[in-house]
């Protein structure tokens, strides 16, 4: 019996390995056949370092990668393991500014003295946490059509956060879907691009949200 046993164990802990090999080989496959799609440049990755898709896109630099972070201790430690989406604007907004969703907690950091800029935008105010060390230059900056587009992928992708370099955005969990990752740096891209600059597109967007008031 014991034999048996120990067989068994052997086979599992096989088909664990293979499991996990057959996963990773998915993954690879799905990042690299990502990368090409967006003519961005793959890596494998190693011990020390995770699996990424780097280059540029839209005159920015991106960068897609994984970490994992650990939680608890002894018999109740776990890990969790998040996609990460970075994409950097060509030179610092200079603004000390940092934009990130409304939540729970923030309320409660609010309630004890935590600095928020309003903007005089109501959907804006309420679903933005807006913190920067110059508030009127925050507010010239944030015209009606950039609120707009912040303000939907800051409630579509929750735990995006945008600062003076860039918009940064951690997906719980292993993004294994190419049109996926694709779809999600290209949303960031999109914002982070407007902000970047001043397009002739946000003007003429802005000329028509100055009108509906």
């Amino acid at each position: 019996m014991p034999g048996i046993f120990v067989f068994f164990v052997f086979v599992a802990i096989i088909a664990l390995v293979g499991f996990g090999a057959a996963q990773s080989k998915r993954t690879t496959e799905s990042w690299q056949r990502a990368a090409r799609k967006m003519r961005l440049s793959y890596v494998h990755g190693g011990v020390f370092s995770s699996r990424s898709i780097t280059g540029r896109m839209g005159g920015l630099f991106v960068t897609i990668d994984t970490f994992t972070k650990s939680s608890g201790s002894g018999n109740n430690r776990s890990s969790t393991t998040y996609t990460r989406f970075v994409v950097l604007f060509p030179r610092s907004l200079g603004l000390g500014m940092r934009l990130s969703r409304e939540g729970f907690f923030t309320g409660i950091t609010k309630f004890f003295g935590a600095q928020d800029i309003t903007v005089g935008d109501g959907g804006f105010d309420s679903d933005i946490l807006v913190k920067s060390r110059n508030a009127a230059r925050v507010r010239k900056f944030l015209t009606p059509a950039r609120r707009v587009r912040i303000r939907r992928l800051l409630t579509t992708h929750k735990s995006a956060t945008i600062d003076d370099s860039g918009v940064r955005y951690n997906h719980v969990g292993l993004i294994r879907d190419p049109m996926r990752l694709e779809s999600t740096l290209k949303a960031l891209v999109r914002v982070a691009w407007f902000l970047s600059g001043n397009r002739k597109e946000d003007e003429s967007f802005d000329r028509v949200l100055r009108a509906r008031r």
